[in-house]
């Protein structure tokens, strides 16, 4: 059992999770948790991208709890604790936090991430997965993470890759950018951290986005709404035999340590200094 309050102040316990007494806005639709709870266990996404996050925390972890720093709805959270991680949702939207809840998580903190309720050196591992490309001062948030992090600590993220297959689903999504590896290495290195691994992954969408996404907006007639989006996930649900095998030719990639070059996502391991 983790006792959470050796981590943060200023935090009160009710309805089944912790809360502060304001939360700030985030760029996140409003609807965004709840778009994505009706599809996650169903789709192709994001089942092999937790299998991805799992083996390079099992590898690369600390002693002590992983804190999913932005975990929407626990989907994260709730895989890795079934695989034996102690695990924290920080959600600010109370709709993820319920949603995370029902899935059966108990330790649940419905906060903005930041120094007014953690402690300092204080968090062994802290995962941001799909969150940082929604953050606006992004400097200010790696400066948060390095506050609150032991010496040491663990640091886990996945963005979106390649400004090119920027999309109108990026803006819907309230995305402020994409990445690539070397810039996200960079800005991680000036906030005093140091990469372990590096990789892209989902390196056989990028086409199929490029084509059906990208170009498309620029022509200015992709539309997306959320019914469309739960029917591309949807429609993925049973991926083919191509697709598994080249899923599993990534995940092998991942377990054995090595890079892939290109992708549609981006997977950086850090340690704080």
């Amino acid at each position: 059992m983790i006792i959470l309050d050796v981590f943060f102040q200023d935090l009160k316990f009710q309805d089944g999770m912790w809360q502060p007494f304001e939360i700030e806005k985030i760029s996140y639709p409003d609807n965004g948790n709840n778009s994505c709870y009706e599809i996650e266990d169903q789709s192709f996404w994001f089942k092999n991208r937790n299998k991805i996050i799992y083996e390079v925390i099992k590898k690369y972890s600390i002693g002590g709890p992983i804190f999913d720093v932005g975990g929407g709805n626990g989907f994260v959270s709730n895989y890795l604790s079934k695989l034996g991680f102690d695990t924290v949702l920080i959600e600010p939207g109370v709709g993820g936090c319920i949603n995370g809840r029902g899935r059966g998580l108990k330790n649940i903190i419905n906060s903005n991430f930041d120094t007014t309720h953690f402690y300092p050196n204080s968090i062994p591992n802290i995962g941001i997965f799909d969150v940082l490309e929604h953050v606006d001062n992004q400097n200010k948030f790696l400066e948060i993470l390095y506050t609150n992090m032991v010496p040491g600590g663990r640091l886990f993220i996945t963005v979106p890759s390649f400004n090119i297959l920027w999309s109108e689903e990026d803006r819907q999504a309230g995305h402020y950018r994409r990445y690539r590896n070397k810039e996200l290495h960079k800005l991680l290195d000036d906030y005093g951290f140091d990469v372990l691994y590096a990789s892209y992954f989902f390196s056989f969408l990028i086409i199929p986005i490029f084509l059906f996404r990208t170009i498309p907006s620029i022509l200015g007639f992709y539309k997306i709404n959320s019914q469309q989006f739960k029917r591309q996930h949807r429609s993925n649900s049973n991926p083919n035999c191509l697709l598994e095998m080249l899923m599993k030719f990534e995940l092998n990639k991942v377990k054995k340590g090595k890079s892939i070059f290109f992708g549609s996502s981006s997977l950086l391991v850090a340690r704080k200094r």
